[in-house]
This record gives C-alpha cells, structure tokens and sequence, in this order.
C-alpha cells in the first residue's frame, strides 16, 4: 500500500518538474486571458457629436382632429444634428440632381442621407409601428422635404463645429387608427 502511494506522489512530481521553466504559475493555473483591440482610422473633416449620433425624440401626443383629410399634417418639431473638431480643408463636392459643382479653399462640407423603412405607397415618408395612417417626413431646417436614400445637396460647414437643424412632421395618409407609435431612421454623413 505504502508502494502505490508513492508512485502517485512520484508521478505527480514527475508532472510538476515537466512544467517548462519560461511557462508562469498563471498560464499553468488558467489565469491568463487575451484581449483583442480593434478600430478604424479614418480620414474625416469633423466628429459626430455623440448625443447627435443617438438621438430620442419625442413628437408628443398627437390628437386625431389634428388631421381632417390626406395630407395635412402636425406640429413639426427640430431635431439637430452636431458635427464638432471640424478642420479647415479644401472641399469639393457636386450636387448630382442639379450638376453643381460645390467648393470652398478652407470650409469642410459633407452630404446628410436619412434612411428608414418608407410608408406603403409613400416612399419619401417614413413609416411608424404602432398608430396607422400616418407617416413621418424629414425636412431641412426652410421646410423643404427630404427625401429617404438620397444625398442631400453639399453642406458647408464653419469649423470648428456648426448644428444642423432638421424637422421631423407627421403626416395623414390614410384612415387613422390611434395607439402609440415609434420608428427609427438612420442617417450617414458623406465626404467627398
């Protein structure tokens, strides 16, 4: 009996001296880990303000008499967009709806393009999940409507960091069934 004991104490010292001498009491007891860092650099005129990168906005409550007949719509309400560490740099952009060519020798400048699932039958007008007859429309901060997937026309910006006002307007488009509603739309900043 005295035998078998030790040849399991020998087997295990055995073991123990096997142990390279240049592997560490953590690596053998399991404490060791890896972390893997990754990121992108990127060439970019300014930053994305982090509070403009994930915005809430609350269109409030919405009464149905708002809306008599197809087309009319609520009260608007602003959202900005802030870009900042903007740099001076030559710019030179073309709107491709009107063959304009955009350029300044110290402003950045950059397209603005929303994306988000368009309301059936209404493709520049984003749709809502919740509340049905209405869709959403994006404007720019003179009213004009924005239309969804499309670059908007060069927008310069005076370094070192300008906002960008936008509106947001719920529109009838069809019977009204109320209830809550939400929707999210995305938007990319493009420089040229």
């Amino acid at each position: 009996m005295n035998k078998i004991k030790f040849c399991v104490s020998h087997s295990s010292l055995v073991i123990l001296m096997t142990v390279p001498l240049s592997t560490s009491y953590a690596e053998v007891a399991g404490n060791v880990g890896k972390i893997r860092v990754h990121g992108a650099l990127v060439e970019s005129a300014c930053q994305l303000e982090m509070t403009s990168a994930d915005q809430s906005i609350d269109l409030g409550t919405i009464q149905t008499a708002d809306f008599k007949s197809i087309g009319d719509k609520a009260k608007a309400i602003p959202f900005e967009i802030l870009l900042q560490d903007c740099i001076s740099t030559n710019t030179s952009m073309t709107n491709f709806k009107t063959a304009t060519e955009y350029w300044s020798t110290d402003q950045p400048a950059f397209k603005i393009r929303f994306l988000a699932q368009s309301a059936q039958g209404f493709p520049n007008l984003i749709s809502v999940n919740g509340a049905k007859g209405i869709g959403l429309q994006i404007s720019e901060e003179n009213g004009t409507p924005i239309a969804l997937g499309t670059n908007s026309h060069p927008l310069f910006i005076t370094p070192p960091q300008e906002i960008f006002k936008y509106w947001i307007t719920p529109i009838k488009i069809a019977t009204l069934e109320p209830n809550a509603f939400q929707s999210i739309i995305s938007f990319e900043l493009i420089y040229e």
